[in-house]
């Protein structure tokens, strides 16, 4: 098999082989037009060109779980051409906004101007228009990758200022605390084959909600990294359909929310291949905030101290970082109850030479932090080893109110499956109770256990629990969690704001 297709013989080269055949044994055989030996050459190769025929329809139905690379790619061909017509996403430059500086007139911006980083990386402005001093516009990246990805506040370069503009234009700061988002790689086999077996699913045909997921999801028509596309029919009546996409993730828990410039950059796109007769409603994404804690029996000794601090607790009364005095390496630890003392009991302490993890929301994993010095009998502030060789992680700053853990070297490999399942999240629904036909109004594609959920399950638990070195685990908070009901204007999609693991 080359290039996703079985490469068989025609009845033209079984024949020409054995008339080949022939002459190597004997180079003075007669294998002309109507000689034996030609006939017998048509006659089986009359039988094996059937065989060939039946290969390649068995080669055709080999399923999309068995497939990968080019194999992939050629089931999501166009139609056209035999596919499905649902190309793989290739690699996408970041998008988002600038916010412009100008004289007291304003300017005037045209549509594919470009700005260029200290890099050299170049940016285009989407539409033109009137801008004025401090108001922002819509930009992709002529470039693609994640190495366009950049942070509020960054400046970028006109290459040819328009009249009355100044030479620099910053990345606008989103709601989420990011800038310029969504550059990334052409997208992975896995994910790919999920993207396949959706459409297989749900055909796309005659503007139906798969049709307009599709538009939606098309990175390589609008320029905009969008990951899955949901959409709510008849949200405001016939014809009126809701929509709402996030952004492809990483393996870090880098926001999946579109910002405002790339939610309008998509609906233009789609509204005009779109029937004049549909109507589009965006519905932008507002996080829904979601806590998820854990307690693990390893196989084995797992966790690094003997005596493992801070113990779990119930939530009321759980340890964590106090929101004052933190510091890169000096922070100061509290329980969440204010008590230090239990039924005449102290609270158990941290001890100098324990090791704590730290969940860091930007990155997706724990960080590690080494205590060298404890002060105080509760609240405590805790100087951590900066001396020691990766003793501490000392560029990690400690969050207000996130929970501290005990280290184990296995925590990031369990981080890594919590991340990988919250990045498959979907919205929750924009009306509750929904219509009794279950179609009008409801998420398409509907919320399930293997695929978009919207709720916690216990999908995530059963893996932590099948990892070879995990004897059993629990979950304590967040195992309920069920992603809110938006309305006409938004629609809610959970995001991990903190995650523990704790000694089971």
């Amino acid at each position: 098999m080359a290039d996703g297709t079985l490469n068989t013989k025609s009845r033209d080269d079984w024949r020409n082989d054995y008339l080949r055949w022939a002459r190597l044994r004997n180079p003075n055989a007669k294998t002309g037009f109507d000689e034996e030996i030609y006939v017998d050459a048509c006659n089986l190769a009359d039988q094996l060109v059937v065989l060939s025929g039946d290969a390649r329809v068995i080669a055709g139905r080999i399923s999309l779980q068995d497939r990968t690379g080019s194999q992939l790619d050629e089931v999501g061909r166009p139609t056209s051409e035999g596919g499905i017509g649902v190309p793989r996403p290739g690699a996408v430059g970041a998008s988002g906004a600038l916010t412009i500086s100008t004289t007291a007139g304003g300017t005037d911006i045209v549509a594919g101007a470009i700005l260029t980083t200290v890099a050299g990386v170049q940016y285009r402005v989407v539409n033109s228009g009137h801008q004025t001093d401090g108001s922002s516009f819509a930009i992709i990246c002529v470039e693609t990758g994640p190495q366009t990805n950049l942070a509020p506040g960054t400046k970028l370069t006109w290459s040819s200022p328009p009249p009355g503009c100044f030479a620099n234009a910053v990345v606008l700061a989103q709601p989420d605390n990011t800038g310029l988002t969504g550059g990334r790689e052409a997208l992975g086999d896995d994910d790919y084959r999920e993207l396949l077996a959706d459409a297989q699913a749900n055909p796309a045909v005659a503007a139906n909600d798969a049709e307009l997921q599709r538009l939606i999801e098309d990175s390589r028509g609008h320029g905009v990294a969008a990951e899955k596309a949901f959409t709510f029919n008849s949200m405001l009546g016939p014809g009126i359909t809701g929509f709402t996409f996030t952004m492809r993730g990483s393996a870090s828990l880098m926001s999946r929310l579109p910002s405002s410039d790339q939610f309008n950059i998509v609906a233009a796109y789609v509204a005009a291949k779109m029937p004049a007769t549909d109507g589009l409603l965006k519905l932008p994404l507002v996080t829904d905030p979601m806590i998820l804690v854990f307690r693990v029996k390893f196989e084995t000794n797992g966790w690094l101290n003997q005596t493992q601090w801070p113990p779990y607790m119930a939530t009321s009364a759980r340890y964590s970082v106090q929101s004052s005095g933190i510091g890169l390496n000096s922070f100061t630890v509290r329980c969440n109850d204010g008590v230090y003392v239990s039924g005449g009991t102290p609270r158990a302490a941290p001890i100098i030479g324990q090791v704590i993890g730290l969940f860091d929301i930007a990155s997706g994993i724990f960080k590690r932090k080494t205590i060298s010095n404890v002060a105080g009998s509760g609240p405590w502030t805790l100087t951590c080893d900066t001396t020691t060789s990766k003793a501490s992680d000392v560029d990690y700053l400690p969050r207000a109110n996130q929970y501290v853990v005990p280290w184990s070297d296995s925590l990031n490999t369990l981080a890594a499956l919590v991340v990988a399942h919250t990045n498959k999240m979907g919205p929750g629904e924009a009306v509750d109770p929904l219509p009794e036909d279950g179609i009008r109004m409801a998420r398409s594609p509907k919320a399930k256990v293997t695929s978009w959920p919207s709720a916690m399950d216990g999908q995530l638990l059963s893996q932590i629990n099948a990892l070879l070195y995990v004897q059993r685990a629990t979950h304590e908070d967040g195992a309920s969690f069920v992603t809110s009901v938006g309305d006409a204007t938004h629609v809610h999609l959970a995001s991990l704001s903190d995650l523990g693991f704790y000694p089971l």
